[in-house]
């Protein structure tokens, strides 16, 4: 559009003025609806899909779609692919089964399931606070969810909730499946036991007493000895390992009461740990931490030390890479960013992100 230079207190600058003034009311009482953002490109290559939580209560999740093999960026691109769609509030986790991307969007109630290709919705599910979705067979898949006491079960095809599984706790957050069972982690600070499900008919089987209380995740190292990680700093609960093997306690792990211990994560061969430790008041023991299998305790010092007022919210493991994607939220009040790290605390590469980042996806 061409701009018009009229000189200043002339009468017909006034005129003009006027005449401009009209046109412009006009348009402004027009009911026209903006024009949406023009969807993304389609770019090939490796990707990283960059979850982003958004800040609690305000509906700004999004996602980041990281090229890895270009090395693009493209912010917003859920919303960019769907009209101008918002996502919701608080995008906790994703899983990808088959040729679908099942979006956990919790505090929204929903799990939004978009193409992998365009990352067009294909349907919703609706449901109460879904944290995590373990798929258990081709159909269906587990979904846990917070301040309920129960396990959805859903059928990944129809989209729809075909069985709930009742928990003694509410809080369910860690699942893995093996053989035939799946396990169960309700982060409840009374609960002590992680819970053993028959997939064949989605009934408690058994239970098992861990060393800590309020267990939230669950990994299985190489020699198919599981992880049981609890602790509740809110709640005055000390972080703990357990660790089982043919459904018995073998060893167990204690830290610090200062310590928050979350977000492990194993490198591709399940013999070394990476996880978190959460200080909230940014002591120089806030960072990552890596620990062997075999270990007979706890790292004392940090791999990669966290900054002044900064702390790490999430770990992803490239396997393919062999990678830490680490998530730097900055306090949720600005955009984010995705430090990706080697295996020995290096700093490789920033990606920017969108607000409150945490997972990744490779897709």
């Amino acid at each position: 559009m061409s701009i018009m230079y009229i000189k200043p207190g002339s009468i017909s600058c006034n005129r003009i003025a006027i005449y401009l003034l009209g046109i412009w009311m006009v348009l402004a009482g027009c009911d026209k609806k903006p024009e949406p953002p023009d969807d993304p490109p389609v770019t090939e290559g490796r990707k990283a899909l960059i979850l982003n939580e958004g800040s609690y209560g305000n509906g700004n999740a999004s996602l980041t779609l990281y090229n890895i093999t270009t090395g693009e960026v493209h912010q917003d691109w859920f919303a960019g692919n769907n009209s101008g769609q918002v996502l919701g509030d608080i995008l906790e986790s994703a899983m990808l089964i088959g040729d679908r991307i099942f979006l956990v969007v919790n505090n929204s109630n929903k799990i939004v399931v978009v193409d992998r290709k365009d990352f067009r919705v294909q349907g919703t599910i609706v449901l109460d606070q879904p944290r995590y979705i373990l798929p258990v067979s081709e159909e269906l898949a587990y979904v846990s969810t917070m301040y309920h006491s129960k396990v959805y079960v859903i059928n990944t095809q129809t989209l729809e909730i075909v069985h709930t599984i009742p928990m003694p706790y509410q809080n369910t957050e860690g699942l893995l499946l093996s053989g035939d069972y799946a396990y169960a982690c309700s982060w409840d600070k009374a609960n002590n036991k992680l819970y053993k499900i028959r997939t064949a008919t989605h009934r408690i089987e058994d239970s098992i007493t861990l060393a800590g209380y309020a267990p939230h995740s669950i990994l299985r190292d190489r020699q198919e000895r599981l992880w049981v990680f609890g602790g509740n700093k809110v709640y005055d609960i000390t972080s703990s390992i357990t660790v089982l093997q043919d459904n018995r306690a073998i060893r167990s792990y204690t830290f610090s009461p200062e310590a928050e211990i979350v977000k492990p994560v194993y490198n591709s061969r399940n013999d070394m740990l990476y996880f978190i430790n959460v200080d909230y008041e940014y002591k120089t023991t806030q960072g990552i931490y890596k620990m062997h299998t075999e270990d007979t305790g706890v790292p004392a010092t940090p791999m990669i030390a966290a900054g002044n007022f900064q702390y790490f919210y999430q770990i992803t493991l490239d396997s393919l890479t062999q990678q830490l994607y680490i998530a730097d939220p900055k306090g949720f009040i600005q955009n984010g960013d995705m430090l990706i790290y080697d295996l020995e605390g290096r700093l490789q590469q920033t990606i920017p992100t969108g607000l409150g980042p945490s997972k990744v996806l490779f897709l």
